[in-house]
């Protein structure tokens, strides 16, 4: 008995019928794999017919199910057209091609059933495990990267002989390395000619081995590609290659290789069959994939320009709009660069750019002459976007120092009120990078980049004065939240932490407990002793000001002479340190004000601490106190580096420092003097600074009213 597995589907069935029937030949149509399942386990089935084409999936379980169930049987494939991919042309098993104006040309050759010689056993095997797990990835696989990955371990598993080898795919009409096993990921950046000798065999449909490859690709790749191969690709040791091409519709979608690194080593016939067996069941899967892809860039696509839609149509600000639509265009087209071009005077602005790394472009405001510009001009003239897949080739084509790398680009027009307003331009780095479906994307952006720019131009217009001053009252709260945000983690995070820090290290030091430390220790701990004690400064300052700015001082009347007085003896130390002179001028009968000892006197201790931080070894600091306008007036003088009058106006802000670099000269967070003006005010005072700038030293008054006693009559 003969078995003719065939679609229910298939146009040749009817025929193929009559035509067994006419010849003698007894067969049963079998229409499922659960048929012939039930048929192979039958000892009368002499041979099978295959009639083409099956389904993708069947055609994947075709195989393994025959190369299980029934491997000697004899099998012959039948069709009015080649197998898909290729198929029958590696495969193990004979294919005769029926004319489709005379399918009874079959019947001279239906006595004859061709049977090519199964593959041994173990080869048999390997393929079956490799093709089991191979349709398996295809039916739970949907991305394309790790199902390439998949294939391509698989290949090597199967070839006894193979310790690495790699899969490319065509992009562009380049082969670019997508998968690969025994080798760098930097491989992934090399690409393949179209122009090798042995591409030309592969897309041809020949299973392509090569001896000693390295020769091959001296003289067929240019000099970069060979050089890239032999650092990235191990190319002086490859001693043997197998390349198996990946045939979709009579066209290369890439190419299989298995390498061996093993001098001597010699692939074999059996193992170009089965890696050509591989090679098209995994064109299959990747096929499938790259559909899958297509499918989910289109819907991304769609996705992307609704959303991007709903973004642009609620924005009004024209840098937003601008900066949505060059994310749209990384995120939608493989640019290096992406640009937004608007009309001014029949010149082409550049109104806002963005490049991937650090490739070079002219700058904001730079621009060109419509006219004398011939891909804008053209772009301008037919109203869709125009592609240059290779500048080189494209007349009139204009280059600028920082444009030498583009190679490849495309310029899309669009328009207000039947207007040429502006272009999308997006660049790339390689010729061909670009492809119809990319002109088509910005295409599709087109109407919603002509309706939010219009909306945003005429809101700018409308209110440009408005918006400033809401982003700049939006920025100083922002920051002004910021800074109260630090000041609360300050105290509670860290002023515990270092109060048991100092702690610990004040009694350690301590000689009054008896510890005895070596010298070496002893300068350690007395350097970690000195910067926490800055540190804790510092923190002490911070919780200050906010203690000051959200709490009430605990005011009274009283005279301030003995707040002068303890202010001065608290930085004598320090200035003789310093070798500094200090002179004290204090009117001893001024008046009693109503004061917070405390804060106050922490406000003159950071002016008196100022004056010795920004002076000179050898500098001078007077301090003098007087009655004037019913005010008490104390002013703190150096002769130290002086403040520049720019800069005399925001000294007082919180955190700020005329130097705020991290390489600065003098320590500090700048909030001293944060912390004098706060006092200063909360006392109803005012503090002011006095420089001619710098080298010449400063001043700073602080003015406070006198206290009166209330009379009540």
């Amino acid at each position: 008995m003969n078995g003719l597995f065939i679609a229910d589907t298939n146009p040749l069935k009817e025929a193929l019928s009559a035509t067994f029937a006419a010849a003698g030949v007894t067969v049963q149509p079998l229409g499922d794999l659960k048929q012939l399942q039930a048929v192979l386990s039958e000892p009368s089935i002499e041979a099978l017919w295959v009639a083409l084409p099956l389904p993708d999936q069947i055609m994947l379980l075709l195989p393994q199910l025959l190369c299980k169930l029934a491997p000697q049987l004899p099998v012959t494939l039948v069709g009015m057209a080649p197998p898909l991919e290729g198929w029958a042309t590696y495969s193990v098993y004979p294919y005769i091609q029926i004319p489709a104006d005379s399918p009874g040309a079959l019947i001279a050759q239906l006595q004859k059933p061709r049977r090519s010689p199964p593959l041994p056993y173990n080869t048999c095997k390997r393929l079956l495990q490799a093709i089991t797990s191979l349709a398996t990835t295809l039916f739970t696989e949907s991305d394309l990267e790790p199902l390439l990955q998949h294939i391509i371990e698989e290949a090597v598993a199967l070839i006894p002989e193979a310790e690495a080898g790699s899969l490319l795919l065509d992009e562009g009409g380049q082969l670019a390395f997508r998968a690969f096993v025994g080798y760098v990921p930097e491989l992934r950046q090399v690409k393949i000619p179209p122009t090798s000798s042995f591409v030309p065999r592969l897309r041809a449909g020949e299973i392509v081995h090569v001896h000693d490859i390295i020769l091959a690709t001296t003289d067929d790749f240019p000099a970069e590609a060979t050089e890239n191969l032999r650092r990235y690709g191990r190319l002086e040791e490859i001693h043997e290659t197998l390349a198996a091409p990946l045939l979709h519709a009579d066209a290369m979608i890439g190419y299989i290789t298995v390498d061996s690194f093993e001098p001597g080593t010699q692939f074999t016939g059996e193992d170009e069959e089965a890696l050509g067996y591989l090679a098209n069941i995994a064109t299959i899967a990747i096929h499938n994939a790259q559909l899958l892809d297509a499918e989910r860039a289109t819907r991304t696509l769609a996705e992307t320009i609704g959303e991007l839609g709903q973004q642009l149509v609620a924005s009004l600000d024209m840098n937003e709009v601008l900066a949505q639509v060059l994310d749209a265009l990384f995120h939608l087209t493989p640019c290096d660069a992406a640009e937004v071009l608007l009309v001014r005077d029949d010149q082409a602005v550049l109104a806002q750019q963005r490049t991937a790394g650090n490739l070079p472009y002219p700058p904001i405001n730079s621009s060109l002459d419509i006219q004398h510009t011939a891909n804008l001009r053209q772009a301008a003239q037919q109203g869709t976007p125009l592609l240059s897949a290779d500048v080189i080739k494209t007349p009139g084509w204009i280059s600028m120092p920082e444009t030498t790398w583009i190679r490849s680009h495309i310029a899309a027009p669009f328009y207000l009120n039947q207007q040429l307003a502006g272009f999308l331009c997006v660049s790339g780095a390689r010729p061909q990078q670009f492809s119809q479906s990319d002109c088509d994307t910005l295409a599709a952006l087109l109407p919603l980049v002509t309706i939010a720019l219009h909306n945003a131009r005429l809101f700018e217009e409308a209110l440009v004065a408005r918006q400033r001053a809401e982003a700049a009252y939006e920025n100083l709260r922002r920051l002004d939240a910021m800074k109260s945000q630090f000041i609360q983690n300050v105290s509670h995070e860290l002023r515990t932490p270092l109060a048991i820090v100092k702690g610990y290290l004040d009694l350690v030091l301590d000689t009054s407990f008896g510890f005895r430390l070596e010298p070496a220790m002893e300068q350690a701990l007395k350097a970690m002793q000195t910067h926490t004690d800055r540190l804790a400064g510092l923190v002490e300052s911070i919780t200050t000001l906010e203690d000051v700015e959200t709490g009430q001082l605990e005011r009274h009347p009283q005279p301030i002479q003995p707040v002068f007085l303890r202010a001065v003896q608290a930085i004598r130390q320090k200035v003789a340190r310093q070798q500094l002179e200090l002179q004290v001028d204090l009117n001893p009968s001024l008046p009693e004000v109503n004061l917070d000892p405390q804060q106050l006197g922490l406000a003159l201790w950071h002016l008196l601490d100022n004056a010795i931080k920004f002076n000179r070894p050898g500098g001078h600091i007077w301090m003098k106190a007087w009655m004037e306008d019913n005010e008490v007036l104390c002013s703190i003088r150096d002769d130290g580096i002086g403040i520049p009058r720019s800069e005399q106006t925001r000294i007082f802000e919180r955190f700020y420092q005329i130097d705020g670099s991290t390489k600065r000269r003098y320590e500090g967070m700048g909030l001293g003097l944060s912390i004098v003006r706060e006092v200063i005010e909360k006392h109803g005072g005012r503090v002011w600074v006095d420089s001619e700038g710098p080298d010449s030293g400063a001043t700073f008054t602080i003015a406070l009213p006198a206290y009166h006693e209330e009379v009540t009559s």
